[in-house]
């Protein structure tokens, strides 16, 4: 055991100034003192130590760096003030199957917790109830560090160097990671870019439970694969809520609030959002059935109507679908009129109403039989929950490129957050 020194002013540039450099295994180092050590304060090589109740701060290089070793316990120490990062966990396959947990780090040069590696597969750390703060970086950055939790965090203020283009929490080439239940905010004019961001190279992550505020930009940031956003509360960010540029991303049940440009941007391809989905019906005398759907095609009293009640887990409406079968062969885009009317309980049904008249089907070149659809996107965010929402769509003439309504609707699609 290495307990109760203080290790301080050690000012070569070598490895002799680290304040403390473990080279064995399975010991712990508590209750220490280490500071302004020309290089790092700790320095880790040997597997299984107990790092736990240090203060480690005004080091020339890291605070705590363990290095090709793992299945460490970093408990309970304040690291602040150090030159680069306040704690690294860096290089190979070794460097896995750590815990660090309720430490305060702060006020470092560069990020508050490394976790980089050289090997892809690599991972299994454990981030939890640690205060990051006020890091010249990222707060919490993952490369190469697949299958890691990073739960109950607060990540606040960090990236405060000049270029203030650091996420609180970032990972990079890091699979299936679990980041649950952490607060990252801005108190300042400057900070974090996103409060968590997933960037390329990063499959089947999970983002739950966490609390997003006030960062430079959005709450979330993916551009990854298969990420799943859920059950998080997205508020006075400078961008989106959420925003995305990844794939088959799943967005559900979570809640939003000012935002500065909308809850909500979706770039990404493939995203999974909850989504109504209701019949079509024919309202007397004015369409006719057809196995495809209720023909609307070339009188300008047919159309087709549907209904339906929003449930109570709805945020905000994304988009909304018509599909139909065209019953025609075009190069370019099919018209129609579409009507939507919304309303409260004690309201008028035509409270709130959307006319889209001459909308051009999103579906292009497509030949008789084929399924097309339209989409409806703008002034659909007053739709709330438990409304009652009607949609019909109505029989247009040829307008422009685009020829007349000739199809048989099917279904309505309401895709929300």
């Amino acid at each position: 055991m290495c307990s109760g020194n203080s290790c301080q002013y050690n000012i070569g540039t070598t490895a002799t100034s680290y304040g403390i450099d473990v080279l064995a295994s399975d010991c712990t180092v508590k209750a220490n003192d280490v500071s302004n050590n020309g290089n790092s304060g700790m320095y880790v090589v040997g597997d299984r130590i107990n790092i736990t109740a240090n203060y480690v701060y005004s080091n020339g290089a890291r605070g705590i760096h363990a290095d090709d070793s793992g299945k460490h316990n970093v408990s309970i120490n304040y690291v602040y003030n150090n030159t680069n990062d306040g704690i690294l966990i860096s290089n190979n396959v070794e460097s896995t199957f750590n815990e660090i947990t309720s430490n305060y780090i702060y006020s470092n040069g560069d990020i508050g917790i490394n976790l980089t590696t050289s090997a892809e597969t690599v991972g299994y750390q454990n981030v939890s109830n640690n205060w990051i703060y006020n890091n010249g970086d990222f707060g919490i950055y993952c490369f190469h560090s697949g299958e890691s939790n990073i739960i109950g965090n607060h990540v606040i203020d960090n990236s405060q160097d000049a270029s203030g283009n650091d996420s609180g929490i970032y990972l990079l080439g890091s699979d299936f990671c679990n980041i649950a239940a952490n607060y990252t905010m801005n108190t300042v004019a400057t900070g974090q870019r996103h409060g968590i961001e997933i960037a390329a190279n990063c499959t089947n992550c999970k983002v739950t439970n966490n609390y997003c505020y006030n960062n430079v930009r959005s709450g979330v940031y993916s551009n990854g694969i298969g990420t799943i956003i859920s059950e998080n509360h997205f508020e006075d960010n400078g961008r989106y809520g959420i925003e995305l540029n990844g794939t088959n991303i799943h967005v559900k049940h979570n809640t939003y609030s000012t935002n500065f440009l909308g809850p909500f941007l979706d770039s990404g391809t493939g995203t999974k959002l909850p989504t109504i989905s209701v019949p079509f019906v024919a309202p007397l005398g004015a369409a006719t059935h057809d196995v495809q759907g209720i023909l609307v095609d070339g009188a300008i009293t047919n159309y087709a109507r549907t209904y339906v009640s929003i449930p109570d887990d709805f945020t905000v409406a994304i988009s909304v679908d018509i599909e139909a079968y065209s019953n025609t062969t075009e190069t370019h885009s099919m018209n129609a009129d579409i009507l939507f009317n919304w309303c409260a309980s004690n309201e008028a049904i035509n409270n709130h109403s959307k006319n889209a008249d001459d909308e051009s089907s999103v579906t292009t070149n497509f030949t008789a039989g084929d399924l097309i659809y339209w989409r409806i996107t703008a002034n659909i965010n007053t739709i709330l929950p438990n409304d009652s929402f009607m949609a019909e769509l109505r029989y247009a003439p040829a307008n422009g490129d685009d020829c007349e309504t000739d199809c048989a609707v099917r279904s309505l699609k309401i895709r929300y957050i």
